[in-house]
């Protein structure tokens, strides 16, 4: 019961705190809250009048973003690539590093040594003398006794001024001792082929002769044989009988130009030959009466001796 008269009298002060505490209105007229809400509605739509007015910029920043954003990771996929291809040829050129290097080994090992001091003495004395021989032709007497590399090195500085005076020459004598450096080519080619089809037809000369002076070989005679008798022509094969119809047999059997025994040799019937030979006799004897058609009476005949079982 005191829970419940406490929160009756909680209600009681809220209720008289409201009474007393009235609240105040702004407006004092209507027309006041009408302007209130007509500038509500003026904001209103300026705001989105602002909106829609930044919606096209912000529409194109965003594909802007979006383009940026696409051509930044195409270039950071590139830059990947690239640095994998450079990562690549590194280890690349590396590895191929480690085989030169090893490769200058052996050969400082083994082939210099060999060159040096081996089977290849000989050769580094022949190339010493040549390059002796070149330098003393072209450049000057080897008093100072200079060394193979020094001499080589003298000799590509003096066919490097050469080349460098070929390139200050006038254009025309350059051409004119190119056409006598061409003429002087084609005219020895010309000789070479000249004197190589001279020794071809030399060499068949020679050959025609050889074979012109060697013996005529031996003649051997084959015994003659007979020749035998051809094969006998084959015949053609009889022609298929020819298939005829059931009325085209009756036909010949009883109109055709024949005896009266052969039409009846012909005729296919189930009566015995003696009754047909019986009917025939006395068809015959009625001919002789009636002296009808030989046509019609044969076949009445038949036809009389056929039906007779």
């Amino acid at each position: 019961m005191g829970r419940a008269a406490s929160l009756q009298d909680i209600i009681d002060n809220f209720l008289e705190t409201k009474a007393s505490n009235s609240p105040k209105l702004f407006f004092t007229e209507p027309e006041q809250l009408v302007k209130v809400f007509r500038s509500l509605a003026a904001q209103s739509l300026a705001s989105l009048v602002h909106i829609e007015q930044l919606r096209l910029p912000l529409e194109a920043l965003q594909a802007g973003v979006s383009q940026a954003k696409e051509r930044v990771e195409q270039e950071l996929k590139t830059l990947r690539e690239q640095v994998a291809d450079l990562e690549r040829e590194i280890a690349w050129e590396e590895s191929r590093v480690e085989q030169l290097q090893k490769h200058a080994q052996v050969i400082l090992s083994s082939v210099y040594q060999d060159i040096l001091a081996g089977a290849g003495s000989a050769n580094v004395l022949t190339l010493r003398v040549w390059v002796e021989d070149v330098y003393e032709h072209c450049i000057a007497p080897n008093d100072s006794h200079l060394t193979a590399y020094q001499m080589m090195c003298a000799v590509e500085r003096a066919v490097a001024a050469e080349l460098l005076a070929l390139d200050y020459l006038d254009q025309t004598h350059v051409k004119r001792a190119r056409r006598h450096i061409y003429m002087e080519d084609r005219d020895q080619n010309k000789g070479a082929s000249d004197a190589q089809r001279k020794l071809q037809q030399l060499e068949q000369l020679v050959y025609r002769m050889e074979r012109a002076l060697e013996p005529p070989p031996p003649r051997t005679r084959h015994r003659l044989v007979f020749r035998s008798q051809p094969p006998e022509p084959k015949k053609p094969p009889p022609p298929p009988p020819e298939k005829l119809s059931e009325e085209e047999q009756d036909r010949r059997a009883f109109f055709a130009d024949c005896t009266t025994a052969d039409r009846l040799s012909k005729l296919k019937s189930p009566v015995p030959r003696s009754l047909a030979v019986l009917g025939l006799r006395r068809g015959q004897s009625s001919h002789s009466e009636s002296q009808t058609d030989t046509g019609t009476f044969n076949k009445d005949t038949v036809l009389s001796s056929t039906r007779v079982r």
